[in-house]
């Protein structure tokens, strides 16, 4: 508990007063393309796979070591089938994460009828979240009698695994004023906090992918544009879309996060349990300092030196 008292200046960077009435946005959807009588055989097969997959008693019959197998085969694929060409997806450590000001500007952009993707966007910058664990949050997760917020954390191994973290003031009060305002909608939606735009749609809560699109289409607004390369094509995928790589994504949100307690001193192994990494090493990806801040401290130690000359 005593950790989080490090985090109010920061929310106050987040937090704005918003409207809170909306008009729901056109859904966004996608449709696979259809396949061919050429290709009607592999796609036999592949639905076979797929139906394997999904077999739960034969996935549960096989061993650890079989599983993990299976696993590393899939994996192995994935990486010579889809291997870039590329420009690093991060480009330097810290380069993707959003500055104070930055958060400001994002935020500020938001029309009044979009306070829904607001909160949304909010409530993972006031936890730190990775936006796949945003968008499943559901209104059974959120313990406002002891001020908690069960996570479903990703990137822990193959397994869903169950994470608290403490609900401060400023989001228990937002979170408290969203479900007021879309509790129906969001008992309709099994409990999903950030339900889907349509009752049609293959999942209840809104798509990490769609919440990415939500996060350009602000940013374009805000004027947050800036992008280090373009997507080079990928072996093995046909229909490659090419673009830009940009500075900023949602998960520039989580970077900031860690960013703003790094700058608060908080020690490491505790912003390492806030960002619920195994590792030290993966920490101090996030650790790493924004030019500005590496800029201003050479700027300070050779700002009274008398040297050459």
């Amino acid at each position: 508990m005593e950790r989080t008292k490090y985090l109010s200046n920061y929310t106050n960077s987040i937090t704005a007063e918003s409207e809170k009435q909306i008009d729901k946005p056109t859904p966004n959807r996608k449709f696979l393309p259809k396949v061919g009588k050429m290709d009607q055989n592999l796609e036999n097969k592949t639905t076979q796979l797929l139906g394997l997959c999904q077999d739960q008693e034969l996935l549960y019959s096989l061993s650890r070591d079989k599983l993990k197998k299976i696993m590393k085969e899939v994996r192995t694929i994935k990486e010579r089938k889809y291997k870039r060409n590329h420009v690093p997806k991060y480009r330097v450590p810290g380069y993707k994460a959003m500055s104070l000001e930055e958060v400001d500007r994002f935020f500020s952009a938001f029309h009044p009828d979009e306070w829904r993707s607001k909160v949304m966007f909010q409530t993972q910058a006031f936890l730190g979240l990775r936006i796949g664990e945003t968008v499943k949050i559901r209104i059974e997760d959120i313990d406002f009698q002891n001020k908690q917020i069960k996570i479903r954390t990703e990137k822990q191994g193959p397994y869903e695994i169950m994470d608290s973290m403490f609900l401060h003031e400023r989001l228990e009060t937002l979170l408290q004023d969203y479900i007021h305002e879309y509790e129906r909608e969001i008992i309709q939606h099994k409990g999903y906090l950030f339900f889907s735009e349509t009752f049609r749609g293959k999942y209840d809560y809104i798509t990490a992918d769609r919440a990415r699109n939500i996060f350009r289409e602000i940013c374009n607004r805000a004027n947050l544009t800036e992008y280090y390369g373009n997507r080079t094509p990928i072996s093995g995928v046909k229909n490659f879309k090419p673009g830009k790589l940009y500075k900023l994504t949602t998960h520039s949100l989580r970077y900031a996060f860690a960013q703003y307690l790094r700058r608060q001193e908080i020690p490491i192994e505790i912003r390492q349990h806030l960002m619920r990494h195994k590792s030290r090493e993966t920490m101090q990806i996030y650790d790493a300092p924004q030019k500005p801040e590496v800029d201003g401290y050479l700027r300070q130690a050779f700002s009274n030196a008398k040297l050459m000359g």
